[in-house]
């Protein structure tokens, strides 16, 4: 396969933000400014706790709302959606990223397309499952299939192969993480509707077992988490935070699950709301970024020894041009890497380092 090196916006599509919205304004800027061979970095600004730069380009075709798992320091992504004249939704490829050499390439196309699927890695393989497709009928974007598959990637014959589906509802939007040596799926919409027709959320988890390639239910979500929240994992426990309710509010609680105890735990609520975040670990705390609720993109580090979280400052006094939802951040070699997604306007096939002062 073609392995294929990119500079630096070589490919961002500059297009007016359209999805859930019917109109809006061009952003232009220039694309200058973030070429780094051009413009080498200025002294890093003082009190700030973290230092954005311009990194590299993914190529393109699922930007929006894609999973991403790691594999040997390596990203892989897929699903999702892409903006080039119009919208293309239920995406299938599939494309690998070293965010080290800066080589991206192309690989097997993910077998069904979706959006809102989870992903996790689990002993050198990737899965992805569950999700939806979207279909538009004039100018709305509805929900067509939910699924309850679930796809083994294996890095080392480049091939798809399906394993055990979940044994219950269909479902898209939840979240999904792994521990130790097993994943799992919490939360999500199912299809399930109360007396005046609206939805009612999840509070299912389950457990992946991938030796023995059974699911098994564990302890509920002691409360509604809201699709497309985020999660991260630290010291063998799973955190999950934000997302988005039936009610369109943003719930802020933040609960801990222990899989030696299978309890989830209340812990302290972010300060802020938000939803279609992006989320990582590093050096033994966790952190959520960006939002789709404009005005709170701001980084947030939660310590779990203290129960406290910290809002951090950036480099950037505007985050207009960075990845504000809907995409990817991952940590490699303790070198933390953001992007895709779109911020309301731009629709982003860029990736940037953070780097902490």
């Amino acid at each position: 396969m073609k392995t294929i090196k990119r500079r630096l916006y070589s490919n961002i599509e500059w297009y007016t933000y359209c999805h859930l919205v019917l109109f809006g304004s061009l952003l232009f800027t220039s694309c200058d400014l973030f070429n780094s061979e051009d413009n080498p970095d200025p002294d890093p600004p003082e009190n700030v706790d973290i230092v954005i730069k311009p990194h590299d380009s993914f190529i393109s075709q699922t930007n929006i709302e894609p999973v991403s798992f790691v594999i040997d320091d390596v990203i892989y992504k897929g699903t999702g959606s892409h903006y080039s004249a119009n919208f293309e939704y239920n995406k299938t490829t599939f494309a690998k990223y070293d965010p080290i050499s800066k080589e991206s390439e192309f690989l097997a196309d993910f077998p069904i397309g979706r959006i809102d699927a989870i992903g996790f890695t689990l002993n050198g393989k990737g899965y992805i499952g569950m999700g939806r497709t979207l279909i538009t009928q004039g100018e709305w974007s509805l929900t067509g299939d939910r699924f309850k598959d679930m796809w083994e990637y294996d890095p080392e014959t480049n091939k798809w192969i399906e394993v055990a589906s979940l044994p219950s509802k269909a479902r898209f939007g939840g979240v999904g993480f792994a521990i130790g040596d097993m994943g799992y799926i919490a939360g999500g919409n199912d299809g399930t509707i109360d007396e005046f027709d609206d939805p009612l959320l999840s509070k299912e988890v389950w457990r992946y077992n991938p030796t023995t390639g059974e699911w098994k239910r564990v302890a509920d979500l002691p409360d509604d988490i809201g699709t497309h929240a985020a999660s991260f994992v630290l010291n063998d426990k799973a955190y999950i935070v934000t997302g988005f309710l039936r009610d369109q509010s943003r719930p802020s609680k933040l609960y801990c699950y222990d899989p030696t105890t299978d309890e989830w735990l209340s812990r302290s609520s972010l300060p802020v709301k938000k939803w279609r975040a992006m989320s990582f670990t590093h050096r033994g705390k966790g952190y959520i970024y960006g939002s789709e609720e404009f005005g709170t993109e701001d980084p947030y580090q939660y310590d779990p020894i203290t129960d406290k979280w910290k809002k951090l400052t950036t480099s950037e006094e505007s985050f207009i041009g960075l990845t504000q939802s809907n995409g990817i951040a991952h940590v490699i070699q303790h070198r933390i890497f953001i992007g895709l997604g779109y911020n309301g306007r731009i629709f982003q096939s860029s990736i940037y380092e953070f780097k902490f002062q």
